[in-house]
């Protein structure tokens, strides 16, 4: 009963030897001897370390903790540096706790969780010395001291060494009256370096043992030239800015030339970013598409070819404040490249093992390595600037069930108005971020490039660059909506700073509350203007769905065509998106025809190749979907079908949002390179590419994002489905769709207008001078002007569109 009695309130805990961290180290660690090196610089880095002096030396074992030596030589490793070191607190509740860390914010990387397993635990010894701390242990076992306290111990521990090495003497073992020998005059060694060192060590020393034959591997085991090969490729590959010796000699690396970086962008849900990323104004968080957000977590630079530096090609090293983390490729087997995270991003971007990216920073930089194998060039670019929208349409999206035509009647009333509430989303998204006016950021001075190009926070650079001008001209803020800013001293210094040193100097001066006071009223404005030129749009988007557009890779290859042809390739792409834009397309005067003629083909067209998708596979569930237009710059790109450089563009694509959505997206390229229509809806052979491209965008239904052995299976089932009596049922519907929008644009009677101011013959007045009978029948003339019978026109335009001088105007 007292035995029992004895254990009541008794709590045990679980013990770890030192066998057990080897194995999880082993399984964390595909090489762990190299791995070290980068924990322990690492960590002397986040502690603000300028000097780091690292010996790597065969010495014979040493005891721990008292007890006798069980190796007979290993490979010991010293690290010291002068950095901040680590408290008592540190030590006791960070360092020697599973699960501690002092590294959750700031721009530190290391973390003290498993790099333990490796650095500390798992070797046969384990020594550190920092601040006025002194700790000796090995495995879950260990003595943690102050330097009085060590100093005792450490006597206590050499008397009963000097007992072993006299009780060896008198069995006569030699052998193990040297190992004992030596162990006495280490530990006097100790205690004589304690002594003469100041109590309070600046930085931290710590020294571990190494077990030679401790990898299964022979030539990864942590023999002294094996750690000192690994430690000078480890440097190599870094680039610290703390002074490094080893072994008494100062390491310098070689130089490496970098072109200049880009920045890499991950894309990621509101909810997955961490308060202190969106509190960090260093940290560029961007609106991306479908309520996701491109987070720029790092800079990828390229290693100069052209130049000798000694670093392996075909990979990328990932680094964080120099100090190299991991390896990966970089697809392109000769270019080496470096990405330098961000180092207040790193830890949170990093696996906890700090050999690879989480989730989608890992899929951002596995997206750039497939980039440069296709692409170099392209990826070296960086992530092209791409805008996506969709517009609400009277009729919303479409559904599967129950099968939508697009046929219109040609009793249609176009005038109705519409009485559904209707504001753009970048519209709503403003107005509820303009009412929030304190969540503001200031804007600093490394932000300036970039704000030039994008602006801040959806807001364009001319909002910010034209208040302050007009607050410049004025030399007040009185008429201006600064003049509701709560501190009027603040307004006054902002002002003044503009006058005196311009607009730069004025937005940096600017506090975090003024700045963000800035922002939310001009994105108040733009909501307001927003949803003025949504209530303009709503009779034009009344007799269509929800229309997505795309716009991929916005900015022309600048370094391959020149600052001027770029900037004209630049000028002809936006006025070309704008005439696509359903709200600047006219009734009244003609804008917009034959591109409402080329979105009604591909809407029938996507719509019959999905229902032809729903027989094949009965049981596909339903889903929303819409049509719409991606448009894009024209890349320098390998094609596969002439086996040469070219430049190339996306004639269609497929996109799906949300993965885990519903709403799926087929869009059509509507321009060609020279940003001229590429189809007539007219022309047979036009028709016939659309009905293709429609049947490969919805077999992506079944596989998204490849063309895998799905995608063929699908599109293969699809073709069969368009059997040629579908076809011609699809043109059928085709036509009609056709003389219905003919109808709409006026009743069968469209004017012929002018479509924009360029000089020379309008593609309408070239039309005019080209026809003959029949095609003369349609036109008539009087003191207005000539107006078009365009019942007729459709029966006989399939003569003229085959001349390349008709190409239809946009």
């Amino acid at each position: 009963m007292s035995d029992a009695s004895s254990k009541i309130g008794s709590i045990a805990q679980v013990r770890a030897n030192r066998e057990f961290y080897v194995a999880e180290r082993n399984k964390a660690y595909s090489d762990w001897s190299e791995s070290l090196h980068r924990e322990m610089l690492q960590n002397a880095v986040d502690s603000g370390a300028r000097t780091i002096k690292i010996s790597i030396t065969s010495e014979a074992g040493r005891g721990v903790l008292g007890r006798p030596a069980e190796l007979k030589n290993v490979t010991r490793v010293v690290y010291e540096d002068d950095g901040r070191g680590m408290t008592a607190d540190v030590l006791e509740n960070v360092y020697f706790s599973m699960h501690g860390t002092t590294k959750r914010d700031g721009d530190s990387v290391g973390g003290f969780g498993r790099a333990r397993l490796m650095t500390t635990f798992s070797q046969p010894r384990f020594f550190i010395r920092t601040g006025d701390r002194w700790a000796q242990g090995v495995g879950s076992e260990y003595a943690l001291r102050t330097v009085d306290e060590a100093l005792a111990e450490l006597r206590v521990w050499k008397l009963a060494a000097e007992q072993r090495y006299v009780d060896a003497r008198q069995a006569g073992d030699s052998y193990e009256a040297d190992r004992h020998r030596a162990e006495v005059e280490a530990l006097e060694a100790d205690i004589a370096s304690m002594t003469e060192q100041p109590k309070v060590l600046k930085g931290c020393r710590v020294e571990l043992d190494l077990d030679v034959s401790d990898n299964e591997t022979p030539s990864r085991r942590p023999t002294v030239e094996r750690m000192l090969d690994t430690l000078k490729s480890y440097l190599t590959k870094s680039s610290l800015k703390a002074k490094v010796e080893i072994n008494g000699e100062a390491f310098v690396p070689g130089k490496v030339a970098v072109k200049p970086p880009i920045k890499i962008l991950a894309s990621i849900y509101d909810d997955e970013i961490p308060t202190a990323w969106r509190n960090n104004p260093k940290i560029e968080i961007m609106e991306g598409a479908s309520g996701r957000h491109d987070i720029a977590f790092g800079e990828i630079r390229l290693v100069d070819p052209s130049k000798e530096h000694g670093l392996p090609k075909g990979s990328i090293l990932v680094r964080s404040s120099g100090a190299l983390m991991f390896e990966t490729t970089s697809g392109s087997a000769s270019h080496t490249l470096i990405l330098e995270l961000d180092p207040s991003m790193a830890r949170d971007v990093m696996t906890s093992n700090r050999d690879g990216l989480r989730d989608s920073f890992r899929t951002a930089l596995e997206e750039f390595s497939q980039r440069m194998a296709t692409d170099t060039d392209e990826a070296l670019r960086g992530k092209p600037r791409s805008e996506f929208s969709v517009l609400a349409g009277g009729k919303g999206h479409m559904m599967t069930i129950p099968p939508v035509r697009t046929g219109m009647p040609a009793d249609a009333d176009w005038s109705a108005p519409v009485t559904a509430g209707f504001a753009t989303a970048r519209a709503k998204k403003l107005s509820i971020e303009a009412a929030d006016q304190t969540n503001g950021k200031r804007f600093s001075d490394w932000m300036w490039d970039d704000f030039l190009k994008d602006g801040f926070e959806s807001v364009p650079p001319t909002a910010f660059l034209s208040l302050i001008k007009d607050v410049q001209t004025r030399g007040e803020a009185k008429g201006t909506f600064l003049d509701g800013y709560h501190a009027k001293s603040e307004v006054d210094a902002f002002v003044q700073t503009a006058q005196r040193y311009g607009e730069r100097k004025a937005l940096t001066s600017a506090s975090r509350y003024l700045f963000g006071f800035i922002t939310s009223n001009l994105k108040l404005r733009m909501a307001i203007a927003d949803e003025e030129e949504s209530v303009r749009n709503r009779e034009k988007l009344a007799d269509l769905n929800d229309f997505p557009i795309w716009k991929e890779n916005c900015d022309p290859d600048t370094e391959r065509l020149g600052e001027a042809e770029a900037k004209k390739m630049r000028r002809d792409f936006a006025k070309a998106t704008r005439k696509m834009d359903p709200r600047n397309w006219e009734l009244e005067n003609g804008k917009g025809l034959q591109a409402r003629k080329l979105l009604a083909v591909w809407q029938v067209a996507v719509q019959q190749i999905v229902e032809i998708a729903r027989e094949q596979v009965p049981t596909l569930p339903a889903f929303p979907y819409s049509v719409g237009w991606i448009m894009s710059q024209p890349t320098w790109s390998y094609n596969s079908l002439s086996g040469n450089d070219a430049w190339t563009n996306k004639a269609a694509a497929f996109y799906r949002p949300d993965p885990s959505g519903d709403m799926r997206y087929f869009l059509l390229n509507p321009l060609d390179n020279n940003f001229q229509l590429a189809f007539n809806p007219a022309k047979p052979d036009d028709r016939h590419e659309i009905i293709a491209l429609a049947a490969h965008e919805v077999a992506h239904i079944f596989a998204p994002a490849d063309h895998n052995q799905n995608f063929a299976n699908a599109l293969t089932s699809l073709m069969v489905g368009l059997t040629p009596k579908r076809v011609r049922e699809l043109n059928k519907e085709i036509d009609e769709t056709l003389r219905a929008i003919d109808r709409m644009y006026g009743r069968g009677r469209t004017r012929v207008v002018a479509l924009d101011n360029e000089k020379g013959l309008r593609p309408a007045s070239r039309f005019l001078d080209s026809l003959t009978a029949p095609g003369a029948e349609t036109i008539s003339h009087d003191s207005a002007g000539f107006t078009v019978d365009c019942d007729r026109l459709s029966e006989v335009e399939g003569e003229f569109v085959d001349d390349p001088m008709l190409t239809p105007a946009i």
